[in-house]
């Protein structure tokens, strides 16, 4: 019989159709083998407003304003940090501890206005019940991403839930609406002989107003040895609303892998001893 009727099916040149083709991260892209149950060390430098003629500055602490949670009145330009990945088929799961050296003691000395604090406990409903004191002790936030992997099929994560606190963010939920992010490999493989990494980008929505902020990151992917690797990246910010001038961040970071969670632990332990972190 003539085939004059044959239609190509849609599976045999998309793959989001190939009833054969799997959900699973790791089977999309090898790269996320360089993340998958892993733990690691980061070092973090935050420069703000890099489109300023000067090149921009240490992003400096600011006073928390007992009203609305802004602000967070430690050292916030270099930092340290403490990230846990867990891969679980389609699933991902980011849990990131950012540990905050104890602000300078020139911003101690300052005035504080009435309703701001320079020193916040872990309470959120009531901050200032603590026995930190600002110059001496740092402190502690948080953040958990969950995402799965997109119906492309290609290593996307489309993330769908976060939570950050307890003081610092403080918030956890659904990604609320007009906000969307995901992350991508970009490389072919995780060995060192082919340079890899995993792109982020976030976008939040204002309707009548367009994005209002958007972030987009890489994590550079470089291996050292076999059982070990170093993630180097920076993360740029951008916000573009309506009547708000333009400005550029820069977050870079150098991450090291940690050989197991006991290490992860008591890696967060020297941290809080280091940066005088208290229980309350």
């Amino acid at each position: 019989m003539g085939n004059g009727l044959w239609k190509e099916q849609p599976s045999d040149t998309d793959i989001r159709y190939d009833p054969t083709a799997s959900d699973n991260l790791l089977d999309q892209s090898p790269i996320w083998s360089s993340y998958a149950n892993s733990f690691s060390s980061v070092n973090f430098t935050f420069i703000v407003d890099t489109n300023d003629a000067s090149g921009g500055a240490f992003r400096p602490p600011e006073l928390y304003n007992l009203t609305s949670g802004a602000g967070w009145p430690y050292e916030r330009g270099v930092f340290v940090g403490f990230r846990m990945v867990e891969i679980t088929e389609s699933r991902l799961r980011d849990v990131q501890v950012y540990v905050y050296p104890p602000a300078p003691l020139e911003f101690c000395a300052t005035n504080v206005p009435e309703g701001m604090t320079n020193v916040v406990g872990s309470n959120k409903a009531d901050p200032t019940n603590t026995t930190a004191v600002c110059g001496i002790n740092g402190n502690v936030a948080y953040s958990e991403v969950f995402g799965v992997s997109s119906y492309e099929r290609n290593g996307q994560v489309n993330y769908f839930w976060s939570g950050m606190g307890p003081i610092y963010g403080g918030a956890s939920g659904p990604l609320p609406p007009g906000f969307s992010s995901f992350a991508i490999p970009v490389g072919n493989d995780d060995t060192a002989a082919s340079p890899s990494a995993v792109f982020t980008h976030t976008v939040f929505s204002i309707p009548g107003l367009g994005p209002v902020l958007t972030s987009s990151g890489t994590d550079s992917i470089l291996k050292q040895g076999d059982d070990g690797g170093l993630v180097t990246g920076s993360f740029g910010t951008g916000t573009s609303a309506s009547g708000f001038q333009v400005q550029y961040d820069t977050f870079i970071y150098q991450s090291g892998r940690l050989a197991d969670q006991t290490s992860f632990v008591e890696q967060i332990q020297q941290a809080f001893e280091t940066y005088n972190i208290t229980a309350d």
